[in-house]
């Protein structure tokens, strides 16, 4: 529900050997190309919210993480375009914002009126599911703390 409140449902990708059993992939460039907006608009609350969401998911995935490499589907594009030498970014023509909103901003993101605030709710709701299930699967909290770098195993190897 979430990704589809924000148009991203297509980055979705369901790969169980990540912590949380998921990550996103990078937008596609063409369904996702940057398009002029007017400042206050409608669609420009629209791209604020597909960033913040975005960029909330992939920092709770732990995909930015070093220690996500054992993890994740080396086959993604996220992967491959994020372990090479690019002198690109991969999102600089899309309509997501190109680098992580800073704490304060996320803070304030989660109470402003509108499709930010609804945004923000559900990433919350996504925060809680994946608190209670690392809670009952322990092995996945530890592979959650081996991909930050965390605790017993951290930057351990993991077999495909």
């Amino acid at each position: 529900m979430l990704l589809a409140h924000c148009g991203l449902e297509d980055t979705l990708r369901w790969w169980d050997d990540m912590p949380l059993g998921f990550f996103l992939e990078l937008p596609d460039p063409q369904r996702h190309r940057k398009q002029q907006v007017k400042f206050g608009s409608p669609e420009l609350q629209d791209r604020h919210a597909k960033t913040a969401v975005w960029w909330n998911l992939v920092s709770m995935t732990g995909q930015f993480c070093e220690g996500c490499v054992p993890f994740i589907d080396r086959k993604s594009l996220f992967y491959r375009t994020y372990r090479s030498e690019y002198a690109y970014n991969p999102l600089q023509d899309t309509d997501l914002g190109d680098a992580p909103t800073q704490v304060d901003e996320v803070l304030g993101q989660r109470v402003s009126p509108g499709r930010m605030r609804q945004a923000m709710t559900l990433v919350r709701e996504v925060e809680q599911a994946a608190a209670d299930m690392l809670e009952q699967l322990p092995e996945r909290w530890l592979r959650m703390q081996q991909v930050r770098g965390q605790g017993p195993g951290a930057g351990a190897g993991h077999a495909h």
